[in-house]
C-alpha cells in the first residue's frame, strides 16, 4: 500500500491504467489538507486544498476492459465489470 497526495482534486475510483494495472484509493480520514480563507465579507472559512489516500493497485486483467451493456434506451442492462464486481476487486488489492 501507498499514500498518495492529490492536490485540488479527488481521483476517481478506482483508475484504469490500461495494460499495467487498476488503482483503488481510499481517503485516508484525518490527513485532508486545508487552507482558511477569509471571503470579502471578512469571515474565513476552511478549503480543502490537499487528500491524502492509500493506493491499492490491481496487476491488469482483460476482463478490466469489459465495459457496460445497454438497451436501445440507453437503460444500463448490464454494468461494466469493475462496478459488478467492486467490492472483491478491492478487498484483492488490499491483500497484495
Amino acid at each position: 500500500m501507498a499514500k498518495i497526495r492529490f492536490d485540488s482534486r479527488k481521483p476517481s475510483k478506482p483508475y484504469k491504467y490500461k495494460g499495467v494495472q487498476l488503482q483503488f484509493y481510499i481517503l485516508i480520514e484525518g490527513m485532508t489538507e486545508y487552507k482558511t480563507i477569509t471571503k470579502k465579507d471578512g469571515t474565513t472559512e476552511q478549503v480543502a486544498v490537499a487528500w491524502w489516500y492509500e493506493q491499492h493497485n490491481l496487476p491488469w486483467r482483460i476482463e478490466f476492459e469489459q465495459g457496460a451493456e445497454y438497451d436501445e434506451y440507453g437503460e444500463v442492462i448490464k454494468q461494466d465489470y469493475i462496478t459488478e464486481h467492486f467490492d472483491e476487486l478491492l478487498a484483492e488489492a488490499k491483500q497484495i
